[in-house]
């Protein structure tokens, strides 16, 4: 897999000539100081910087009782030091790293308290498009049919969803999305 440097201007205005400066972006993805993502390299210090942010802003909210973080929110602080870019592919990164977990547009750092099997984070996703924006959201039996889990194992994936303060519960048949009552 081949690095091509095409831009003339490196040769011309840096006096490197294209296949110096090729070599020497091979040898960096080697060892990798650099990293390929698709057409882009990638410093491992700027990926390795993100994700110790990012794991600093998670862990300071999982200390808060507060599980989960709206990932545009963690992309734009990241952002204020590297580019979102970089947010984004460290974040990708730990979530198949399996450091930290995604449900919808949202991540927590990966403990027992935010675990779903892949199962239960399908009908998680299901319930909370349900509610999202809904002022009149379906009742527990009819959350349960759009879900196609039996009532008793779906309130126990609402406690949870309620626990990471994902949704709202009124009483143990009725849920509100957390932003709808926001």
């Amino acid at each position: 897999d081949q690095i091509q440097v095409t831009d003339p201007r490196i040769e011309t205005e840096m006096g490197i000539s294209t296949d110096t400066l090729e070599q020497h972006l091979q040898m960096a993805v080697a060892d990798l100081t650099l990293q390929r993502q698709g057409d882009m390299l990638i410093s491992g210090y700027a990926t390795e910087k993100a994700k110790q942010l990012i794991l600093g802003k998670l862990t300071q909210k999982s200390a808060e009782n507060d599980y989960w973080m709206d990932e545009g929110a963690i992309r734009d602080w990241v952002s204020k030091r590297l580019t979102k870019e970089i947010a984004t592919i460290s974040i990708d990164r730990m979530i198949s790293d399996r450091e930290v977990v995604r449900s919808n547009h949202l991540v927590a750092l990966r403990t027992d308290q935010t675990s779903l099997s892949k199962k239960q984070t399908a009908a998680l996703s299901t319930v909370l498009k349900s509610l999202e924006g809904n002022r009149t959201p379906p009742l527990l039996r009819e959350l349960a049919e759009i879900t196609k889990h039996k009532s008793e194992s779906l309130q126990s994936l609402l406690r949870f969803a309620a626990q990471q303060h994902l949704i709202i519960p009124i009483d143990d048949q009725l849920y509100y999305h957390a932003a709808t009552l926001a």
